[in-house]
């Protein structure tokens, strides 16, 4: 006799459920069939336990097939690409992943988000939850040609600037908790920062923030903070900015970007990114990471104190919104580890030849290798550079 999993008793369900640990259970358990999916979403106790918990951040590249949409998921920690598949239009820029949502732009500025579920149902096809924003640079105003204090004439000349938007984060999940969630974005070249509450507001504000060129921005403690290219930290308040350190970070020879984190344990870091570039006559512009740098901030003091150890902790770094998880929730996570991908740096710079990406050691101070992925993904990535996104379960 076959046993029917999808008629089984409520008590059972919830007795399966109080067992549960982990955040990939709860999305397992939620994958079986829509009666198991509806009894995670009404439990209120073990949905809010869910929800406060990280699953290893997982990386979207683009599929070895010749489909023009296709994405496939890697599973960094296990070392293998899931079957599953997402379909998102090649012609879209990621620029940004938070709250398990995936943000990109297209050549008439306009945004997506995406929130790809059923990573782990193992169906042939991710589904994915859609918002459609309006575009965030109508054409003909990006710049001020005299206010402008970029090096580059011929970046302003070109219309597509690998479409206008350097990185973007999200406050809280848009379905989840629309009251709280806003699209923030830095706007390349102009530096200028870009704000929209989605379902709420019908165009984006503008804050003008060509003067401090920022990096990186992060929702921390319920404030927005950002760093420039110096490394200064600021936060945002009133529609001004204000300096919290306004010395510089960054040493005369540093060459590379840098990021803001939330520690597992609730401190504000920031990381530093060296990166080599090179041009090679076969493969073009190329570059290599060399090292990291991690700092705590002191907000005491208002300073910066370099952190030599991660301890348990492992960090995610890209073009999505920083990641810090807790390795030993997750087997095969390497503590102490910094694993990073080939963030934005221009799509035009993107090279030919090996991309860069990989695994750090904090304590080592060494790249200890690249991923190991097929070398006709890492050709088809030319213009479409990865990025990492959290597994989340969809409640909605």
């Amino acid at each position: 006799m076959e046993e029917n999993w999808a008629n089984l008793p409520k008590h059972i369900l919830d007795s399966i459920l109080e067992k549960l640990e982990s955040s990939m259970d709860f999305l397992r358990f939620s994958g079986v069939c829509v009666l198991w999916h509806e009894n995670v979403k009404n439990n209120q106790i073990r949905r809010n336990k869910m929800l406060r918990q990280h699953h290893a951040p997982m990386l979207f590249i683009p599929s070895e097939e010749e489909e023009e949409c296709t994405w496939i998921i890697y599973d960094i920690i296990n070392n293998k690409c899931l079957e599953s598949k997402l379909e998102i239009p090649y012609d879209k820029r990621f620029c940004g992943s938070s709250e398990g949502w995936l943000v990109a732009t297209d050549i008439n500025y306009e945004v997506s988000l995406y929130k790809p579920y059923s990573f782990l149902k193992g169906e042939k096809n991710v589904e994915s939850i859609s918002i459609q924003l309006p575009s965030i640079c109508p054409k003909g105003i990006f710049y001020d040609s005299e206010d402008n204090d970029s090096d580059s004439d011929d970046d302003l000349e070109d219309p597509n600037f690998d479409f206008y938007i350097y990185r973007t984060i999200i406050t809280a999940d848009p379905l989840e908790n629309s009251d709280d969630c806003r699209v923030i974005a830095i706007i390349r070249g102009s530096f200028e920062l870009a704000l929209i509450k989605p379902g709420k507001n019908t165009s984006w504000t503008k804050i003008d923030a060509r003067r401090l060129q920022f990096q990186d921005i992060l929702y921390y403690n319920n404030q927005l903070y950002g760093i420039d290219v110096e490394g200064r930290l600021m936060s945002f308040e009133f529609r001004d900015w204000k300096y919290i350190i306004s010395t510089k970070l960054r040493t005369s020879d540093f060459i590379g970007r840098g990021y803001l984190v939330k520690s597992y344990y609730g401190d504000l870091l920031q990381v530093e990114r060296h990166i080599e570039f090179w041009y090679d006559e076969i493969n073009g512009h190329q570059r290599a990471t060399k090292k990291f740098k991690i700092f705590k901030l002191d907000f005491e003091h208002q300073n910066w104190v370099e952190v030599r150890s991660l301890g348990d902790s492992t960090l995610f770094l890209g073009d999505n919104s920083s990641i810090c998880v807790l390795a030993s929730n997750f087997v095969g996570c390497q503590p102490n580890y910094i694993y990073f991908t080939h963030d934005d740096d221009t799509i035009s710079s993107h090279p030919k030849g090996l991309f860069d990406s990989g695994i750090y050691n904090v304590e080592t101070k060494s790249v200890l290798f690249h991923f190991s992925m097929d070398s006709t993904i890492f050709a088809k990535m030319s213009g479409r550079p990865p990025i990492w996104v959290v597994p989340t379960l969809n409640l909605y």
